[in-house]
């Protein structure tokens, strides 16, 4: 766990060639492929679209951040209604953040 204290800083101050080393270090610890816990993968993604952001300025890696954020509140919300996911306080909550964010 001390390890992950001290990546958190990092990742948030890392440039786009940090990020990626970062995230090579933690591909070649993986010893299974296909067996990660899902919001680890969920995470790894995203730090993945960050850097990708960061190389590239591509707005694209943002829409795709805005969908994994949406999918970590989806995961995190059990009684979400597949039919109006945005029924859900906390769900209509990160749908708000997100569009206020995107539209700055």
């Amino acid at each position: 766990m001390a390890g992950a204290q001290r990546l958190v800083p990092a990742v948030l101050t890392a440039g786009p060639a940090d990020l990626r080393r970062y995230l090579a270090q933690i591909d070649a610890g993986v010893l299974t492929d296909g067996d990660m816990d899902g919001l680890l993968v969920m995470v790894l993604d995203a730090l993945d679209h960050w850097a990708t952001f960061r190389e590239t300025g591509e707005r694209n890696a943002l829409y795709e951040l805005a969908i994994r954020s949406i999918e970590l509140v989806d995961f995190q919300v059990e009684d979400a209604d597949p039919a109006d996911f945005l029924a859900a306080p906390a769900m209509a909550a990160e749908y708000d953040r997100l569009m206020r964010a995107l539209t700055d």
